[in-house]
């Protein structure tokens, strides 16, 4: 049986060339600065909210070591890595593409040496 293009569904209509077209809107000094945020989010708050979620600490390797040792503790990992990492880097890089752009080409101008 083939699959029409009638029969898919709505998250699978967001097709590559969306994200692809999202993501390069955005500077690479917008996902430093997201990256930035996500690892001081972490240092902040990273231990209580792991135990809020149910885990002992942070996850390490994006969650992989707990998922491999104790599966029904994936979930948590997996929403932690969300709240963490993929929520502020996605929010800073959406809503900050416009005037990191400005703030990049500016950057530009100044020599490579400084």
């Amino acid at each position: 049986m083939e699959v029409t293009s009638e029969k898919l569904s709505p998250t699978s209509m967001l097709s590559k060339m969306d994200i692809r077209a999202w993501v390069s809107q955005v500077p690479l000094l917008g996902w430093l600065i997201g990256a930035l945020v996500a690892v001081g989010l972490e240092m902040a708050i990273g231990t209580p909210l792991a135990r809020g979620l149910g885990l002992f600490k942070a996850p390490v390797l994006f969650g992989f070591v707990i998922m491999l040792k104790k599966p029904l503790l994936a979930p948590s990992a997996v929403l932690y890595l969300s709240l963490i990492y993929l929520l502020p880097i996605g929010l800073i890089a959406r809503f900050g593409a416009v005037a990191l752009n400005k703030i990049a080409a500016k950057l530009a101008d100044f020599s490579t040496g400084f």
